[in-house]
């Protein structure tokens, strides 16, 4: 009994994400899977990709549907780097953490537990975040990098940082 608490008052709840069981082989490039809505970090994250100067290195796939679709869909047709596959069911999204190498959520609103972390970890793939909210408290240098600003630059630095080690990536992942 917890603090006293009398068992039939406890209620155990399942993890927010189904177990997809053991991480698959790690994969290759960004993936951002999300709304696509200014506090999101979408816009940021377009940014801080053309900034990064990874385009020729790597891919950006982006995932999701919103209000900054039309900016997505440009940064697409200008840089073939970015792949834009648009709204995608879940068992999808699944399938493309398995094969990127890190996840981006450059959320700039406090989110108190941020599923696509969640998701992200379950599937064995590090996270690069902004530190606003609960993600800055989830992750880690352990299981990912924390971007210390909200700015394009900042956010750049440290995508790059994470391309530019991969043996520390899958080690953050696993």
């Amino acid at each position: 009994v917890a603090a006293g608490v009398p068992p039939e008052k406890i209620t155990v709840k399942p993890n927010a994400v189904p177990d997809p069981g053991e991480p698959a082989p790690f994969g290759d490039g960004f993936l951002f899977a999300g709304r696509l809505e200014e506090e999101k970090g979408i816009k940021l994250l377009l940014e801080a990709w053309r900034l990064s100067g990874l385009g020729k290195a790597t891919t950006l796939t982006i995932v999701g549907d919103g209000a900054g679709r039309s900016a997505v869909e440009q940064a697409a047709r200008v840089n073939p780097s970015i792949h834009y596959l648009g709204s995608v069911p879940a068992d999808q999204v699944g399938q493309l953490l398995d094969d990127c190498a890190v996840r981006v959520v450059p959320s700039l609103w406090f989110e108190a537990a941020p599923l696509a972390v969640i998701e992200s970890y379950a599937r064995g793939r590090p996270v690069i975040s902004t530190s606003v909210g609960a993600s800055a408290s989830v992750v880690s240098e352990e299981v990912g990098w924390v971007c210390p600003t909200t700015s394009a630059a900042g956010l750049a630095e440290t995508i790059r940082q994470a391309f530019g080690d991969h043996n520390s990536a899958r080690v953050r992942g696993m």
